[in-house]
């Protein structure tokens, strides 16, 4: 079956490979004129790239129009078969995608494809695999960010909204505002298919109301009709058996920009019963958001489309209605989210979470940290305790999402409450939040104690300053601190790294002496290459290098915590072994879902305060030590943590499960 498929595959590459060929001998100089008339001002607006020149942009869409021709013509012979002829799926994009038909040998080849598979059964599938195989192949830089949604992946999604086919046919209306190809709108499709061929919702009946039910935009006019197309062929199965019936051309899949026109669907007699979207994640400046007064309750600090589209999707989404969304992990207490974190929690309900901890290997082509959450709007009659279950699941990539039952943890207990705002903390494990919540129950946030401790980020931007570097002291210079400087509880200066490449000094000019730190601070990383275990990295600045250099720089990759002329220096000392230690690891990584720590997660973080000064001395013998005794000294330091929290055996080892011993060594 495998082997079968692969060749299919191959083959459908292989007519579209011809065709494109074909296509470049073609009268198109008015089709790609109107392409560039819709692209070229969505690129500028929304992607980070400078404008492609025009062959470049050109052979994209070349391939494009080669791509829908085959479609096209497996669809026609396809529905031929069955004496369907095939609706006008192009309305509206024939002028950009003209129609030509395929030579008679290209056609004879698809004609022999369909012959050598069972298409009802297995095409589909075939179909989607090939198509986003050939774009990625024309899209290597990925512009306005386009990876699609996996066949699984989309599958699960359509699962957690937990449709019912004789509602969806009954009047509802299923929408993706970025539907890019169509793969969810698919998905979402393959389940009236089946309760169509099942028996349970009458098949004419339900091809009748398909026009109705599926809506989706795009800026790209590609993607809807290769969304048209897909969600066509989607239902052959069922078209496929019947006689004497008008297919559906799906209308409302349109070539829409969902953010520039948002208001449209937020009127009450045009929302939706269900939004299903895996939007596209990409930082966008302020002043190119066209609407951007639409979405002011949610922009804080540097906005992101994904989260535009997010509060798009609730506001254009029904009381009761459900969203199904793809958004990563940062989400989940970054500080530019915190705005849409808190709308959220007002305006919905959570039902389910599906959280992926690999950043690699979920979506093809795509390094980052995802999860998918689904929503239900909230309303008079719909409004969910807090104590409500969400079902939640954590998977490695997805690969094994049909095999996960998921867990029951009350709203509550994700949804966390910070001085900061609500942040979402995620695991498929009770016991993880009994921790949680038994650390922040004898804890105070870090940011609520700034008559002791103060928080910055060393802001010192070290490649726009670099004809200030060098890598040897003299007069009028001073040390520039890096995150080569600093690991797990072990301040290093100088480094032969920053020497070498003459980054470990900078002059002390007027431009960054405002940036200059003169007392002792502890020094975090602020980002880590890992994903799991021990993400906090800390070390407090030696007092040799603060009587030696009376000040210093720190880079913006680190951030630093230093006390109150006020405050005790113990509390410092007590702090680094806090922020080194298992159980302070184990509580940031329930709480931050990417490998950056920010000065605005820091502050929410739990500090046991009147502990501090208890485990100082423990922390300044650590220094003084011989490499057995500090890995002895810190598992002692460790385990008066559990104590000090009152953990139980059970929980301690789960905590020391997910976060490994450090080995301490001595330079």
């Amino acid at each position: 079956m495998l082997r079968r498929a692969i060749i299919s595959m191959s083959s459908i590459v292989s007519m579209i490979s011809e065709a494109e060929e074909f296509v470049k001998s073609l009268p198109t100089k008015v089709g790609f004129s109107a392409y560039q008339e819709v692209m070229a001002p969505v690129l500028r607006l929304y992607d980070s790239m400078p404008l492609p020149g025009e062959d470049k942009l050109r052979r994209r869409y070349e391939a494009e129009l080669a791509s829908l021709l085959v479609v096209r013509e497996i669809a026609v012979q396809w529905g031929s078969t069955y004496r369907s002829p095939v609706p006008p799926i192009m309305d509206g994009l024939s002028i950009i995608y003209p129609i030509f038909s395929l030579p008679f040998s290209l056609s004879r080849q698809v004609s022999e494809w369909l012959l050598s598979v069972d298409f009802a059964i297995e095409g589909q599938r075939l179909f989607d695999q090939a198509a986003e195989f050939v774009l990625s192949q024309h899209k290597k830089k990925r512009p306005l960010s386009e990876f699609y949604t996996p066949t699984h992946i989309a599958e699960h999604i359509a699962d957690s909204l937990n449709l019912s086919a004789a509602e969806l046919i009954s009047g509802q209306i299923v929408l993706d505002p970025a539907c890019g190809n169509g793969t969810l709108l698919v998905a979402v499709a393959r389940r009236l298919v089946k309760a169509a061929l099942s028996g349970q919702i009458a098949p004419r009946a339900m091809l009748s109301r398909l026009d109705s039910i599926f809506h989706g935009s795009d800026v790209q006019p590609f993607a809807i009709a290769m969304a048209r197309w897909q969600l066509l062929l989607a239902f052959s199965p069922v078209w496929s058996s019947i006689t004497d019936v008008h297919l559906p051309r799906f209308p409302n899949v349109q070539l829409r920009d969902t953010l520039s026109d948002p208001t449209f669907r937020w009127q009450t007699d045009r929302k939706v019963d269900y939004v299903i979207t895996n939007p596209p994640f990409a930082k966008i400046p302020i002043d190119r958001i066209v609407s951007r007064l639409d979405y002011e309750d949610v922009i804080y600090g540097q906005p992101n489309l994904y989260q535009l589209f997010l509060w798009w999707s609730v506001r254009a989404t029904k009381p009761g209605g459900r969203i199904a969304v793809v958004v990563p992990q940062s989400f989940r207490s970054g500080l530019y989210f915190r705005k849409l974190r808190q709308r959220l929690n007002d305006d919905c309900s959570l039902l389910s979470i599906t959280q992926f901890t690999d950043r690699e290997g979920v979506f093809d082509g795509v390094d980052s940290s995802l999860m998918i959450v689904v929503l239900e709007r909230k309303g008079e009659q719909y409004n969910r305790a807090v104590n409500s279950p969400v079902l939640t699941r954590v998977s490695r990539d997805g690969r094994d999402l049909d095999n996960l039952a998921p867990v029951l943890i009350p709203q509550r207990r994700i949804v966390h409450s910070t001085s900061q705002g609500p942040v979402w903390i995620i695991s498929n494990n009770v016991m993880d939040y009994d921790i949680v919540d038994k650390v922040y129950a004898k804890s105070m946030p870090l940011g609520k104690l700034q008559d002791i401790f103060s928080i910055h980020n060393g802001g010192f931007v070290w490649n726009q300053h670099k004809p200030l570097l060098t890598g040897d002291w003299y007069p009028g210079t001073a040390p520039l601190l890096s995150t080569q400087n600093v690991s797990f509880m072990e301040f290093t200066f100088p480094v032969d790294y920053l020497v070498k490449n003459g980054r470990q000094f900078t002059m002390a000019s007027p431009e960054v002496r405002a940036r200059c730190k003169k007392r002792i601070c502890l020094l975090v990383k602020r980002t880590t290459p890992k994903k799991h275990g021990r993400r906090v990295i800390a070390a407090l600045v030696t007092d040799e290098f603060a009587e030696q250099y009376h000040e210093y720089f720190i880079e913006n990759h680190l951030n630093s915590v230093s006390i109150t002329e006020t405050a005790s220096a113990v509390l410092l000392l007590g702090l680094t072994g806090w922020f080194n230690s298992r159980l302070l690891n184990f509580v940031f990584q329930m709480m931050n879902g990417n490998s950056h720590i920010s000065t605005h997660e820091m502050e929410i973080l739990p500090v046991p305060l009147d502990f501090l000064s208890q485990i100082a001395p423990i922390v300044k013998r650590l220094g003084k030590n011989a490499t057995k005794v500090q890995d002895s000294l810190w598992n002692y330091l460790d385990h008066k943590m559990y104590l000090y929290y009152n953990l139980s055996d059970t929980e301690i080892r789960r905590v020391d499960a997910i976060v490994p011993a450090q080995v301490y060594h001595v330079c």
